[in-house]
Formats: structure tokens, sequence, C-alpha cells
């Protein structure tokens, strides 16, 4: 049995319930040593400070360090012992800086990219929560290198995609069993209220639904922080007789609870690197209606229902929401949701788990070996 050690200095809830799975489920040991999601650059450049110590103390202890991509490999390695420089190194990116869509007036900060990149250098394996993430990371790594003077580095993607690999968020939730829908369907959104999950085309096609006057209604789950986009407070006026709910549920299992009482989840978001909240919603039985882009695909079947759930965003997202708002009170409905239901096994911690522990050791054992 392993002993290792995870650092995540930006505890966000998708970050905290990924590595609670993970240390429930893994045949190892793990121990996690957590800051509060918040300050994301301080965290990046201060966070080897935070730790080094406390592993210079602790190095002996450890088989292994699983770090998040807020963990500067290179300066802890830097500033800790040499001792903690020998403990072999597993890097797990929920996301990166350098493709993460940026805010209107803000510009790409480079060095944290190159952090980065640093990091997967100064790791035995890269871990990526989807196959878009790592391409689309790998690809625009590509391009930024091709900016560096005088330095020779056409070799770095090389290097990095050979220690990169694909392994998904888990899950542990029960299957929701569901029975036929009836009443007025209930439209769910579950995403942050915040710039990148594209609040603004959910609510346009709101709208557009609400001057049909086709019959919905909507959950309005999302976590919500200090600043609201102002399009969520629009929607909250004009479409408040149609809200059934819009309390954040910071309790897991009410949160489950709520959720299976929507009859669709829908997206609209511009970033997604994986999408734990509509793969949770899709495990509950709701009918995703999701972009044809992004993590999106990889969370549905790969045949032809694929279709029926994805939308172009050249086309409208109110018809595909119209759409599923009169399929999931078809006959057929019910057991095309099982077989979605049955996809979403694979991303359970129980199928997952031993697929990590397998790296872990293979990465000590290699170790060892060197």
């Amino acid at each position: 049995m392993l002993r290792i050690l995870a650092l995540e200095p930006y505890l966000a809830r998708s970050h905290e319930q990924f590595l609670s799975g993970l240390a429930e489920h893994s045949r190892n040991t793990i121990e996690v040593w957590s800051l509060p999601a918040r300050k994301w650059k301080w965290r990046m450049r201060t966070a080897s400070l935070h730790y080094a110590g406390r592993l210079d103390a602790t190095a002996d202890s450890w088989d292994l360090i699983l770090a998040s991509d807020y963990v500067n490999l290179a300066e802890l390695r830097g500033v800790a012992s040499p001792r903690v420089g020998r403990i072999p190194c597993v890097s797990y990116f929920h996301e990166n800086q350098l493709t993460y869509p940026l805010q209107p007036n803000e510009f790409r900060d480079y060095q944290y990219a190159m952090t980065h990149i640093h990091q997967m250098l100064c790791s035995q394996c890269v871990m990526f929560n989807s196959s878009y993430h790592r391409e689309e990371f790998l690809g625009a790594t590509a391009e930024l290198l091709r900016l560096v003077p005088d330095v020779e580095v056409r070799d770095l993607v090389a290097r990095l995609r050979e220690r990169s690999r694909v392994l998904p968020l888990g899950i542990d939730d029960p299957r929701v069993e569901r029975g036929p829908g009836d009443g007025v369907p209930i439209i769910a959104w579950n995403h942050r209220w915040e710039y990148d999950k594209n609040p603004a085309a959910f609510l346009e096609a709101l709208i557009e639904l609400d001057e049909r006057a086709l019959p919905f209604r909507l959950l309005l789950l999302g976590q919500r922080f200090r600043t609201i986009p102002p399009e969520f407070r629009s929607l909250l006026d004009r479409l408040s007789s149609r809200v059934v709910d819009s309390e954040f549920r910071s309790e897991r299992s009410d949160y489950l609870r709520v959720l299976a009482t929507a009859d669709i989840v829908v997206s609209s978001a511009i970033h997604e690197f994986f999408g734990l909240g509509t793969l949770e919603a899709i495990r509950a039985g709701l009918y995703p209606v999701l972009p044809n882009d992004l993590a999106y695909p990889e969370l549905l079947p790969d045949d032809a229902r694929r279709a029926l759930h994805l939308y172009e965003r050249s086309t409208s997202l109110a018809d595909a929401l119209a759409r599923a708002c009169a399929e999931v009170r078809t006959p057929s409905w019910p057991a095309r949701r099982r077989v979605l239901q049955d996809h979403t096994d694979r991303f359970h911690w129980s199928e997952l788990a031993p697929r990590y522990d397998t790296v872990f050791e293979e990465v000590v054992a290699a170790h060892l070996d060197s």
C-alpha cells in the first residue's frame, strides 16, 4: 500500500469531491493538504512556499506526491530539501491557465502557462480530466512555444504528450430510477453563475421559449459568488413565475435530491474541461441538452443517440430545449434514459479508482527501479 500525499492549494468544490472520492475508493492511503479556493494567482505563486517546510519535516512518510495544477512543482523542488525532490510526482490537471477563457478586458499572462509546463516536466506522469482538455492544452502549448525567442523548445510538446494521459473525474452517486415524466417539464441549470458558463445564451433561449408560450419550469441550482451576472438578475425578474427553486445547496445530498426533481439539464458554457455537474445530472436521469464541443461529447455514448443531446452553437438553443421538453414526455424516453445512465457507470469510482491506483503504483515502481 502506497502512502500518497495530495497537494491541493485551491480546494474548489469539484477538486474536493475528486480527492475525497479517490481517497475513499483507492487501495492506497491518501492524505490531503489543502488551502481554500481563493486568490488563485497567489496560490500558484506561493503554494510551494507553504508546502516546502511541512514536506521537509515529513519527506520520509510519502511514496508519491499527487499535485493539482495549482502547484508549481519546479519551485517546490527548488525550495524544499533534496529529500523532497526524490519523491516521485503525479500531476492532475482540472483546468489550465493557458486556454481558460478570459473575461472582457483581461489579458493572458503566460507566466502561469509556463508554470504548467515546468510542473509537467517535473512530474513522472500528468493526468488530464478529458481528452478535450489534454488536446486543447497541448495544442495551445505548441502555439505558445513558437513565440519563444532564441531558445530551442520544439521538442517540449512531444515530451509533455509522452508523459500525459486521460483519467476522468469519478462519481459515486447512486443511479436514480425514474418512471415516465408527467406534468410541466423542469429545466435545470446547475452551473456556476459566471461568465464562462455563458448565462446570456441560456437567458436568450428561455426568453424565446417563454415568448412561444411553451410550458416549462426552471430549477436554478448553480453556485453563486459575490458578483452575479446581470443577465441572471434579468432572468429571475422576467421569468420569476417559472422558477420553482433558485437556492444553491451546499449540502451534497440535498443538492442531488433536488436535482433529481428536474427533467432536463442544459449547458451553454463556453468553457468546460470535464462537466462534473452535467455528469451528475445524467446519472440522476435528466435529459442532457449540451453544446457539441468542449468535453461534453465524452460524457455521452458514442452512438446515434448522441445527436439527440448535442446542439451546434450556430443553431437555436431554444429549439433544442423545445425538443427536449417534448422528448421527456415520450414513451421511448425512459429506455433511452437508462442507456445514458448505463454509460455513467464507467465514471463510477469503483471503475476508475483501480485505474488511478495502477498509475500510481507504476510510477513508484519505475522510480524505485531507476
